[in-house]
């Protein structure tokens, strides 16, 4: 029998790293989607080195026929997929005032709406499956906004929305959806980024809660 798989979009070096090893470390093999190539195989290389089975599949995130096109070839390629994390976010360092039409709807395509695409995706696969996981990836500025990131703010208060009515509409289906909301005190170092991956895992195991605020 094939190896059950989670997929992580949006896996920064950093992060994202942790994230696929706490995964990784408990049997997963790890698929890697997102628009940076040098992270995902450098996280590869890394988590080679410790015995864990990756996969890298690389994306532009703001094209909806990409997504849909890269998702469903791993869904082709993946029969046991367990959980998808949804962890993309555009950054950009912009006041409220200042940010412009073309700057918000490129970073909310990237934060939101990439992954309002990816859900629409997978939720038939689990459904067929009779079960699943989906977590997102929240911060702090979605309920207390920071000025100087104006769009990442609104982004992450549209996507806790949509996360939670998610989680809503599939409460007691078989499909969990979950929001990890990284407050700027855990995101400034107050839980190590190994330490919150772990989090990710435990709320995975539990699917009791469906957000949590570090």
């Amino acid at each position: 029998m094939a190896k059950s798989s989670v997929i992580i979009v949006g896996a920064g070096a950093a992060f994202g790293y942790e994230l696929a090893k706490e995964f990784g470390s408990k049997g997963y093999k790890i698929v890697l989607i997102g628009r940076n190539v040098k992270a995902m195989k450098e996280i590869s290389g890394r988590l080679s080195n410790d015995s864990i089975t990756t996969e890298i599949y690389p994306v532009n995130l703001a094209n909806p026929q990409y997504i849909r096109e890269t998702l469903g070839q791993v869904l082709k390629s993946e029969p046991n997929i367990e959980l998808m994390i949804y962890n993309a976010v555009a950054r950009r360092n912009c006041s409220p005032s200042n940010l412009s039409w073309s700057e918000a709807m490129d970073d909310f395509a990237v934060s939101v709406a990439a992954a309002i695409e990816f859900t629409k995706i997978i939720i038939p696969y689990f459904r067929e499956r009779g079960c699943g996981n989906i977590i997102f990836t929240g911060g702090g500025v979605a309920t207390d906004p920071v000025l100087s990131a104006a769009s990442m703010s609104l982004a992450k208060a549209a996507l806790r929305n949509y996360a939670l009515n998610l989680a809503a509409e599939f409460r007691g289906t078989g499909i969990f959806v979950a929001l990890v909301t990284i407050t700027e005190k855990n995101g400034g170092g107050k839980l190590t980024a190994t330490e919150v991956a772990k989090k990710y895992f435990e709320l995975f195991t539990i699917r009791n809660i469906n957000e949590i605020i570090l």
